[in-house]
């Protein structure tokens, strides 16, 4: 059995996605949510946004979900993770990925 769907993390990162343009001033273009949530579609965000970020720019990256500390290193769960954490290594990515 996976983990469920947090209550209200899709509204936290859309959220913080209206914040980000709202406050900030970034386009809509420049923000992505990922609401897929498996290691996968959570890699290959990260790593597409990374591609478009200028020399001496900055990535952020805002994670609303499941982690834990698994061996003293953070790992931000996707939604195919078992819900005993077993599958964490495989189904998660290490914080220090990103």
């Amino acid at each position: 059995m996976n983990l469920k769907d947090i209550d209200g993390a899709q509204r936290d990162a859309q959220l913080m996605a209206s914040t980000l343009i709202a406050s900030l001033g970034l386009s809509e273009a420049a923000v992505k949510v990922n609401s897929v949530g498996n290691r996968s579609r959570m890699r290959s965000t990260v790593q597409s946004a990374a591609k478009k970020v200028r020399r001496g720019g900055t990535l952020w990256v805002y994670f609303s979900g499941y982690g834990l500390v698994r061996n003293g290193e953070w790992l931000l769960l996707g939604k195919d993770t078992s819900r005993d954490g077993s599958t964490a290594e495989r189904d998660g990515i290490k914080l220090s990925e990103i």
